[in-house]
């Protein structure tokens, strides 16, 4: 846990400081570590699985983490206001910082987010929990476990 809090802080500050955070993988093993930037994050849920599934290959294939032990993933996203309206079509819909985290061996995944705060003129200003109950929800998400499917085709071989 102590491990997603740090990338947490630096996924704030690098928000922050840039006004945006492009999709990141952050990865480790029981071998190393190792950040990938997602240029190419998929349109729609469909492709954004395949997108994390072949990034897994990847990863797999370029370096030598050895089993995996925990899979993050940082994005910006919309959350509805209305659990009933997909945040496309929710005209109250509020901008995020999501973080997603597995733990493989428990295969555990949870969830926090940011609430993107914006001045008039739409500089990111602030980021303030949208959970004020919990730190970490549970979650089911599709992308972190296609992640892991998909370095555990290569990681054999490699790792």
């Amino acid at each position: 846990m102590d491990e997603v809090k740090k990338i947490i802080e630096i996924a704030k500050q690098v928000f922050l400081q840039d006004g945006y955070h492009a999709p990141m993988v952050f990865v480790k093993g029981g071998k190393g570590k190792v950040v990938v930037e997602m240029k190419n994050f998929g349109g729609n849920s469909y492709q954004r699985e395949l997108d994390m599934l072949n990034l897994g290959t990847d990863v797999a294939c370029k370096y030598n983490i050895g089993d995996l032990d925990l899979v993050v993933i940082v994005t910006e996203g919309w959350t509805s206001t209305n659990l009933t309206v997909l945040p496309s079509k929710d005209p109250k819909r509020i901008e995020v910082l999501s973080i997603n985290f597995l733990d493989v061996p428990a295969g555990e995944e949870k969830v926090t987010a940011y609430r993107i705060i914006r001045d008039r003129f739409g500089k990111a200003v602030d980021l303030r929990p949208l959970y004020k109950s919990l730190d970490f929800f549970e979650a089911k998400g599709h992308l972190l476990p296609a992640f892991v499917r998909g370095y555990k085709v290569i990681s054999p071989v490699h790792n």
